[in-house]
Parts: structure tokens; sequence; C-alpha cells
């Protein structure tokens, strides 16, 4: 018996084999045919049209009678409204400051040639003036006394 039974046992083995190997070719063929990737490169199509149908179905569902929903829509635009306004009163202010401080710059260098050619300019036309009707070196004329 023992030759019966080892047999027995060797034939009970190759079997669980087999059947292991069925089992593992089944599971793979099975992961293959729920993978959602390989769907999709299979059959596009009918994969995003189940995609749109389950959000219509979903949105329709969670949706309710819609109140609570335009009720939160109302208060997001609300805050939606506020943060740009913010965000344009910032930015307003930020451009405004550097137009502001722009035009200072401007004006003060205008401002400070001015003065330096005015004040370059008397200061010949004293020189030259005092050369002309007989000055002397300090830019003062001097005046005929009778």
């Amino acid at each position: 018996m023992s030759s019966q039974t080892e047999r027995l046992e060797k034939a009970a083995a190759e079997e669980r084999e087999r059947l292991a190997l069925h089992l593992e070719s089944l599971q793979n063929q099975i992961e293959r045919a729920v993978d959602p990737k390989m769907l999709y490169e299979r059959y596009p199509l009918p994969v995003l049209g189940a995609a749109m149908f389950a959000g219509v179905v979903l949105g329709a569902v969670t949706k309710g009678d819609g109140r609570r929903s335009r009720v939160q829509g109302r208060q997001r635009q609300f805050q939606d409204d506020v943060e740009k306004q913010t965000a344009w009163g910032e930015l307003r202010g930020a451009v405004m400051g550097m137009v502001a401080a722009r035009l200072g710059d401007m004006l003060y260098n205008m401002v400070s040639h001015r003065l330096t050619t005015s004040h370059e300019e008397h200061a010949e036309d004293t020189v030259n003036g005092a050369a002309r009707h007989g000055g002397d070196d300090s830019g003062r004329v001097r005046t005929a006394t009778a």
C-alpha cells in the first residue's frame, strides 16, 4: 500500500500545482479585466460614457432639491467677490505706490536739475556782466557815481 499511497500523494501534489497555475492564470485575467486603465485602452468611448453617466447620477442623487447648493453657491460667490476686491485693492495700491514713487523721483530730478542749471546760468551771467561793465572778480558790478 505504500506504493499506492505514494502514487496518490504524487497525483494530489501534481493536481495542486496544476490548480495553482490555473488559479494564478484566472487571477491575472480577472485583474486585467477589471483594470480601469486596461478597460479604457480597450474601450475608450464606453468607459467615458459610463463615467459621465455615473457623474450625472451621483450629482442628481447628492444635489437634493437644490436649495442648499444655491445658498452655498451664493456664499461662495460672495467670498470670491470679497477676495477679488481685496486682491484688486492691494494691486491698485501697489501700482499707485510705484507710480507715486516714480513721479516723485522725476519731479525731484527736474527741480534739482533746473535749480542747478539756473544757479550756473546766474553765476555765468553775473561774471559775464561784471566783465562787460568793468566789475571786479567778485561778480559785483561797479556803478558810476557822479
